[in-house]
C-alpha cells in the first residue's frame, strides 16, 4: 500500500488504507497535479464512456513537454499512483469476449 501512495519513507499511518478520506486525500492530491501538467486528460477521465469516444482522445492527444518548469514542479508532488479518474471510464462499452472466445476460452475465465 505504501507504494500506492508514494510513502518512501514509511510516515504515513496505512493502518486502515481503505477508507475513504484516506484515499481521498491521496488521490485528490495526485488529480491535481495531473491537471496542472495536462490540462487535456480525456485520454484517462470521465469523459471517455466508449471505446469510439476514448480512441478519439487518443488521436487528438498531445503530450505536455516534461522539460517545462511547472511540469516538472508539479511531478515532484505526485505521491503514489492513485486517482480518482477511472471509476466511469468506459463504462457504457461492453468489454465482453467474443463469442469465438467464449467458445475456446472456459467460460471461468470471463467471471
Amino acid at each position: 500500500m505504501r507504494q500506492h501512495i508514494g510513502d518512501k519513507e514509511g510516515t504515513k499511518d496505512v493502518s486502515d488504507p481503505i477508507t475513504s478520506d484516506f484515499l481521498d486525500q491521496v488521490s485528490a492530491k495526485n488529480a491535481e497535479m495531473y491537471s496542472l501538467i495536462d490540462k487535456d486528460r480525456d485520454v484517462y477521465n470521465e469523459k471517455c464512456p466508449n471505446l469510439t469516444s476514448y480512441q478519439n482522445a487518443v488521436l487528438a492527444y498531445s503530450n505536455p513537454l516534461v522539460d517545462e518548469p511547472h511540469v516538472q514542479k508539479a511531478m515532484k508532488e505526485i505521491s503514489g499512483n492513485l486517482v480518482p479518474w477511472p471509476l466511469t471510464f468506459l463504462k457504457n462499452e461492453d468489454l465482453s469476449p467474443s463469442l469465438a472466445t467464449r467458445a475456446i476460452v472456459p467460460t471461468n475465465l470471463w467471471v
